[in-house]
């Protein structure tokens, strides 16, 4: 029963280990909507794939549905072993649920004492990167996506936001560097 009960667990998490790249494939292809179905099959299969969560965060901010990404991103803070003591209880996260500008501001600062953790996590900068951008705050998404890159500077997806950042800052000169750099990684 015990070797039964395992053998399922890990054939959930190479399905939602499938799924995830399916997702990140739709993702880098601009195809938010696909990504976002790959991704929740992902998160449905494996509660605790950290990695989809993530980016199911970064597609519904692409989809401009800031409330549904800032559930996922809190949701990823609360089953992060390393973070999870951060993050508000289940029912705290949709006390301002109806406040979204509200939430994104709760939200930021939950990841901001999660840097304050764990200052060498380009995957906190890069959730920060993502919040700024949600909030339209893009000097400081620029900054969150260069200290990712710092940290991860051969990760093409971290280019490819901060590309996209500069971008939506009407920094055209500035992006086209970054995604150059991005399709140079892919």
């Amino acid at each position: 029963s015990t070797q039964l009960d395992e053998a399922g667990r890990e054939e959930a998490r190479r399905e939602s280990v499938a799924w995830q790249l399916l997702g990140q494939a739709h993702a880098d292809a601009d195809d938010d909507a696909a990504a976002i179905s790959c991704l929740r099959r992902a998160v449905a299969a494996d509660a605790q794939n950290l990695a989809a969560l993530l980016a199911l965060g970064v597609s519904y901010t692409n989809e401009l549905d800031a409330s549904r990404a800032l559930d996922h991103l809190r949701l990823w803070l609360r089953r992060h072993p390393d973070f999870a003591s951060l993050a508000p209880a289940e029912e705290e996260v949709g006390k301002g649920k109806y406040d979204v500008w509200a939430r994104q501001a709760d939200t930021t600062a939950l990841f901001l004492r999660a840097v304050g953790r764990a200052p060498h996590s380009a995957d906190l900068h890069a959730v920060l990167g993502v919040l700024h951008n949600l909030s339209r705050e893009y000097g400081a998404a620029v900054s969150s996506f260069e200290r990712a890159l710092e940290l991860r500077p051969e990760d093409y997806s971290l280019w490819n936001k901060l590309g996209a950042t500069q971008a939506n800052a009407m920094s055209c000169a500035a992006a086209v560097p970054c995604y150059v750099r991005a399709l140079e990684l892919r």
